[in-house]
């Protein structure tokens, strides 16, 4: 049995009509995808001490927290924490305040591309005392590891990012001083 003319246009527009309801379902998927990816926040973050030279003479130490939108959409960091690892009650959060004549103020809006820096004093370093007061073991390097910065988005969506060594060292110190 052989189909006649009409038939077999009728079987392409069938076949036709199946194509590009596939095609438009995997126009959809791809552009939920892109929109989701889209969405997220993309930081890159760096903590830890720099030092501030002027005349080719040391000024002073800042502990630094840079931090760089790679996303597409702005992103306002509202606020940053550190969580220290577990002792006997469990994990905590400590608030971190950043300020002075270098640093930039929270809430920032970070937009595509652009970098905020906050800077908190190395001299002002004090947080030390409270710290060794509730974690004994906070100079060990197994709990310094496990320290983290927390940055908190307006979105909220969290940011974790571990210390550089130039800032564990400046714990181990500022620790050392304290005993």
């Amino acid at each position: 049995m052989s189909l006649s003319t009409d038939q077999v246009i009728n079987v392409w527009n069938a076949v036709g009509t199946w194509v590009a309801g596939l095609a438009t379902t995997g126009a959809v998927i791809v552009s939920l995808w892109l929109a989701s990816r889209q969405s997220r926040v993309k930081l890159y973050a760096t903590i830890g001490v720099r030092s501030i030279v002027g005349n080719g003479e040391h000024i002073r130490n800042l502990i630094t927290l840079s931090i760089t939108n790679l996303g597409e959409r702005p992103v306002r960091v509202d606020s940053v924490s550190w969580k220290f690892p577990p002792a006997k009650s469990g994990y905590k959060f400590g608030m971190q305040n950043f300020g002075g004549p270098y640093s930039e103020t929270m809430p920032k809006e970070v937009t595509h591309g652009e970098r905020a820096t906050f800077t908190y004093s190395d001299e002002d370093f004090k947080w030390s005392k409270w710290l060794l007061a509730d974690y004994p073991e906070a100079t060990s390097e197994r709990w310094l590891k496990r320290l983290r910065l927390h940055i908190n988005t307006s979105v909220n969506q969290t940011v974790v990012i571990k210390p550089e060594r130039t800032l564990i060292e400046r714990i181990k110190e500022a620790a050392a001083d304290q005993r």
